[in-house]
């Protein structure tokens, strides 16, 4: 255990407050403890709205219904997580979730884990990195660091996976799309480990395997939302992944890979016309134009080679595979083929 070094806010501070009596007064005898990205982001003196907690011996919605006379219950046990028993309360003004500290246990070619009850160091470890592996203990006021790697990670900016990386990423292999936007939205150096395991075979074929085209799409999205977008997608070039992830392509060499390297570079001075007007712009904006930098020059390569009607080939080139591969809605994928055509006719 480790002293908070953060801050909380007043609405943090009345929330652990208000949570704590209850649970006394419910005669639970629970640990309640804030998990993952909010400790992570108070411990570099970022604001989070994210408020998720883990208790222990019971799920959390047992938790819920113990308390349900003092919070609202906004949802319990979505439909999207029936395997994590999970619920959704209100306090405070703030919706806060509750869940079941656990073990996950991968088989077959499902990202699904099979889910067992277990402590505080059993949930560390079968989290993605170690810097999201660490918990704030409410009743003690502490940080807890159960894989002893997560502090000092973060002070020394490194990202890595508490078990080994071949292991985590073969498991879920949606975590190194994670592991590039965390590294490069957060400025972490991914360790030797973390970076040869991105980059092997079997990764790359399991992420295809196992990861859905339309929830590949949902974290593309948000990385080409974020300034740090270049770094992210840079990453998964070097570790070959590009293809895969872009046109579920199973090879590293396919013929996207060539036009996909140009989209980096684009992607690149495209980031940095938009910094040098002194305005990053709304998250829209910017993803639209991310996503013409990347996808753009596989279009125009085929433009200029004669591909056709300047129209259907970008239609055919940017639209369709957006919508295809991510289930992207038609007027976004409109949006970023009318963006690449018009950067063809300037």
């Amino acid at each position: 255990e480790h002293q908070r070094t953060f801050e909380l806010t007043e609405q943090e501070r009345r929330i652990f407050a208000f949570l704590s009596q209850r649970l006394a007064d419910a005669a639970l005898d629970v640990t309640p403890r804030v998990a993952g990205g909010w400790v992570r982001d108070k411990l570099l003196g970022l604001q989070s709205g994210d408020i998720d907690i883990a208790v222990e011996g019971i799920t959390g919605v047992e938790c819920c219904r113990a308390l349900k006379s003092h919070f609202h219950i906004v949802r319990s046990n979505p439909e999207k997580s029936k395997h994590l028993e999970t619920c959704t309360m209100m306090v405070e003004g703030m919706a806060v979730d509750v869940a079941h500290l656990r073990s996950d246990t991968y088989s077959g070619e499902s990202r699904v884990p099979d889910v067992q009850p277990a402590g505080p160091l059993d949930d560390a470890l079968r989290r993605d990195f170690t810097v999201n592996a660490l918990f704030y203990n409410i009743a003690t006021d502490t940080v807890e660091d159960h894989t002893r790697c997560g502090l000092d990670d973060l002070r020394n900016r490194i990202l890595r996976t508490p078990r080994a990386p071949l292991v985590t990423f073969t498991d879920d292999p949606l975590r190194v799309l994670r592991a590039a936007r965390f590294a490069a939205r957060y400025s972490l150096r991914p360790s030797a480990e973390l970076s040869d395991a991105m980059a092997t075979p079997l990764v790359r074929t399991m992420l295809l395997n196992k990861v859905s085209c339309e929830r590949v799409g949902i974290e593309l999205r948000q990385m080409l939302s974020d300034p740090s977008a270049p770094s992210a997608i840079g990453m998964l070039s070097t570790a070959h992944l590009l293809p895969a992830v872009c046109f579920r392509c199973p090879a590293a060499d396919s013929p996207h890979s060539s036009p996909l390297e140009e989209g980096v570079r684009w992607l690149e001075a495209a980031n940095k016309l938009l910094a040098a007007d002194g305005e990053e712009g709304s998250e829209d904006m910017r993803r639209l134009i991310h996503t013409s930098a990347l996808f753009g020059p596989g279009a125009l390569q085929r433009l200029r080679a004669g591909g056709g009607d300047t129209a259907a080939v970008v239609d055919r080139e940017v639209t369709v595979p957006v919508l295809r591969h991510f289930k992207w809605s038609r007027l976004w994928s409109n949006a970023v083929a009318g963006t690449v055509l018009a950067t063809h006719r300037m």
